[in-house]
């Protein structure tokens, strides 16, 4: 199956959907991860989507911070992405974060998503990031799927501390240990060790 990621930025992948990215590349589904942000980390971020079993990672070269200057030009270069790519699967960010660029992304995949016929994807999903999905205080993320990473975890927190600068000191949400606190409350939601949590917003069958 092929399964698309649709990212801001580096690391975003990794703290939205990393155990998930792990765990479907382990089952032999094909995985593309899209960041639209500039090459900045571009070094780390080969080597974390390597680590997660990623085939192919795209860089889209927008400007960090700056994507509302360039939505229309986004929105084209995300629904030309998706006739290459042809996923059945999207994951990408939730709407209701803090991060402006992480909003923009969500509203534009959605729109390039959207369900005309001979549209490839079946399942759409929207994932949260640390310090920004919930830093947003209107926390709309409402989670209905969770995917058991137990096997993955540390997998995705090594992968995470590849990206040196990003990763925080504890309680801040973007450290080892609270990376871990979330997976395990997902996780004992749905009686699990630790999972990541999804938004589904779209399934076809």
């Amino acid at each position: 199956m092929k399964i698309a990621v649709f990212a801001a930025h580096p690391d975003d992948e990794t703290l939205g959907a990393g155990g998930t990215i792990a765990r479907l590349a382990k089952e032999g589904h094909e995985i593309t991860v899209v960041i639209a942000a500039i090459r900045h980390l571009e070094k780390e971020c080969r080597q974390v989507c390597e680590m997660l079993g990623v085939k192919t990672l795209l860089f889209k070269q927008f400007p960090d911070q700056m994507f509302e200057t360039e939505y229309r030009h986004i929105q084209i270069t995300i629904e030309a992405a998706l006739k290459d790519i042809e996923p059945e699967v999207v994951y990408t960010h939730h709407p209701g974060d803090l991060n402006l660029d992480h909003q923009i992304i969500a509203k534009t995949v959605l729109t390039a998503c959207r369900p005309k016929p001979g549209c490839s994807v079946k399942d759409l999903y929207q994932f949260e990031v640390p310090s920004s999905t919930d830093w947003s205080f209107g926390y709309t993320f409402q989670p209905n799927v969770f995917v058991d990473i137990s096997e993955w975890l540390s997998l995705k927190q090594n992968a995470m501390e590849i990206y040196q600068g990003e990763v925080q000191p504890y309680p801040h949400p973007r450290s080892r240990r609270s990376l871990s606190n979330i997976a395990g409350r997902w996780g004992n939601m749905v009686g699990l060790n630790h999972a990541e949590a999804f938004q589904l917003v779209r399934s076809i069958r």
